[in-house]
């Protein structure tokens, strides 16, 4: 058999995790289930979160009951809580059998099994185990674009609504996009969907207070007041939503200090999406004033952020510093296009912001402007490279197949 035949029976077999204290209990529940399965192994229930989160994903996971510091139950529990895709077995001794069963109610287990077990009767639990994992994921596809057209819609409606917070959102989504894939972190696409939609709750707010804030001038104490709020107002919206839980609470928290992740944080993907939002609302608010980014990241590592979300901000720029500017008629605008001037109608409304990518919607609110008389061209706009156009285009092409609130083209880039 050739290295790439090995690879390829690598990748179709399910990958599981076996978690366990005793060393020697792994080895042996490795040796049984290697030839069928791709085995991980962990010797703590921290281990294992950890596991997870970095070697991931994974059908199924076993655990042990009794383990010191975080008994199976509670790994579980909190497997279930923060991953619950994966199918989650519990291994136990005849004397465990009452908390186990508590276990299964708290940690929606699927199946205990008590020890000693054969390898035969774990080997077809497994075998259900992995069934029911491709089910859930293909439930979760469903869901994934219902879930989608849902994101599109409320980005829609506050790119309709309120065109300076969602230029905003526009160009926070873009750039906490670049963070992940530097970070290289799972399950990214919540973390841009909570930066595109960490604006949400800007849209009763007054335009000339996000003006304000989008030029840099002090707010008075009673529009401070009015914008601290914006997040909670956020985050109880999204949170009507199924499957938004992680990213409401990660909008909830966009103006609260940094946090320090750890083993036993019982929200993860909350901690490290805020932190990710939270240095994108400093980083893109201080270079639209002008603040260099040497300057900007040496006030984030001040304010306790960790090294690995500040390198991953090394080197992002923002639209607005590139391209060549022209002035096009309203009808001449297209997607590959970004507004180097705010556009507002003869009344003084604000129609969209300064480096706002164009969208369809956009285009079709201002001709319907234009058409009404409430409207005068031509508007100031910066073109991005042909090699941005082309990647745009193929970002288009695929949007069919993209995670829900994935951004679909943006208005911060990163350099080389």
């Amino acid at each position: 058999m050739t290295s790439s035949d090995d690879e390829e029976e690598q990748e179709d077999r399910p990958r599981i995790l076996l978690v366990d204290d005793e060393e020697n209990v792994l080895a042996g529940l490795r040796r049984q289930l290697s030839m069928d399965y791709d085995v991980v192994t962990a010797n703590s229930g921290f281990t294992g979160l950890r596991a997870i989160r970095d070697d991931g994903p994974f059908a199924a996971v076993i655990s042990d009951m009794q383990m010191p510091r975080m008994n199976g139950a509670w790994f579980l529990s909190r497997v279930h809580e923060n991953f619950p895709r994966i199918v989650r077995i519990l291994l136990t001794g005849h004397a465990d059998l009452e908390s186990a069963m508590e276990a299964v109610n708290r940690g929606r287990i699927f199946e205990f099994l008590t020890k000693p077990c054969g390898g035969d009767d774990l080997r077809k639990v497994l075998e259900k185990a992995v069934k029911h994992h491709r089910v859930l994921e293909y439930e979760a596809r469903l869901l994934e674009e219902t879930l989608s057209r849902s994101i599109n819609m409320l980005a829609e409606v506050l790119e309709l609504v309120n065109p300076v917070a969602f230029s905003r959102a526009d160009r926070l989504a873009r750039i906490v996009e670049i963070m992940t894939t530097r970070l290289s972190v799972p399950e990214a696409w919540r973390y841009v969907t909570a930066a595109r939609l960490s604006q949400l709750g800007c849209i009763g707010l007054p335009g000339d207070l996000l003006a304000k804030l989008h030029i840099g001038q002090p707010l008075e104490a009673g529009e401070e007041s009015a914008y601290q709020e914006h997040p909670s107002i956020g985050m109880s919206l999204l949170q009507k939503i199924p499957r938004l839980e992680e990213v409401a609470a990660i909008v909830g928290a966009q103006l609260d200090p940094p946090e320090a992740s750890s083993d036993e944080d019982p929200r993860p993907y909350v901690t490290l999406g805020a932190n990710l939002l939270r240095a994108a609302l400093k980083y893109e608010g201080d270079r639209l004033r002008g603040i260099g980014s040497r300057q900007i990241l040496d006030e984030l590592r001040d304010q306790g952020y960790a090294s690995e979300i500040l390198e991953a901000l090394q080197g992002v720029s923002i639209v607005e510093d590139s391209g060549s500017t022209k002035l096009v008629e309203i009808a001449d605008l297209n997607v590959y296009m970004h507004l180097d001037q705010d556009v507002r109608s003869s009344s003084g409304s604000m129609l969209a912001a300064k480096g706002q990518r164009v969208t369809s919607a956009m285009l079709a609110r201002l001709l319907n402007f234009k058409k009404a008389k409430k409207l005068a061209g031509p508007v100031r706009v910066r073109t991005i490279s042909d090699e941005e156009e082309r990647d745009e285009d193929e970002e288009t092409d695929a949007a069919d197949g993209q995670r829900p609130g994935e951004s679909m083209g943006g208005v911060a880039r990163a350099d080389g």
